[in-house]
């Protein structure tokens, strides 16, 4: 496999190399003052970019046709994991109490605790959702000691039965 560089990189190298003698520091030397790029994903192309838009709208068309409201519709049964209630829950609060777009640009303390408090009164009061804590260093110590002794496994003898 053959990877493009820019030729001032690769003179550089180059001229390294030509050393023969010692390399090994100039060379990480040179190295960690480059900038390595970040790999970035594939994005799709435009013709696959306009058919997929284009299949949304022709779905939009035959939902609207056949009289299915996006309440009408979405009345399916999914369950929850932690990226819907990032995205359903958790950012809408955020974004109407706070403007703020990512969880990323949250104080660190006292916005977290106002959105995990107004969304926990919420479910609460809306959907009588028992209050669920947000987690603090205390209690992960103490989850993780629960978790170790729920996760111990005793010997077994050859009928199957525990042996104490």
């Amino acid at each position: 496999m053959t990877h493009q560089i820019p030729k001032e990189v690769y003179a550089r190298l180059k001229e390294i190399a030509d050393l023969k003698w010692n390399t090994a520091p100039e060379l990480v030397k040179y190295l960690s003052e480059l900038e390595v790029e970040k790999e970035t994903k594939k994005t799709r192309t435009q013709a696959q970019n306009s058919a997929l838009h284009l299949f949304f709208t022709h779905l939009a068309t035959e939902l609207n046709n056949a009289g299915f409201t996006i309440q009408k519709t979405l009345t399916v049964d999914i369950d929850w994991d932690t990226e819907s209630v990032k995205k359903y829950l958790w950012l809408p609060f955020m974004k109407s109490m706070y403007d703020i777009e990512s969880t990323t640009k949250l104080d660190k303390q006292e916005q977290i605790t106002k959105v995990h408090e107004t969304l926990m009164r919420e479910l609460g009061e809306k959907k009588g959702i028992e209050y669920v804590p947000f987690p603090s260093q205390e209690k992960k110590e103490v989850s993780a000691i629960e978790a170790m002794h729920n996760a111990t496994e005793y010997p077994e003898n050859d009928l199957g039965e525990d042996k104490f």
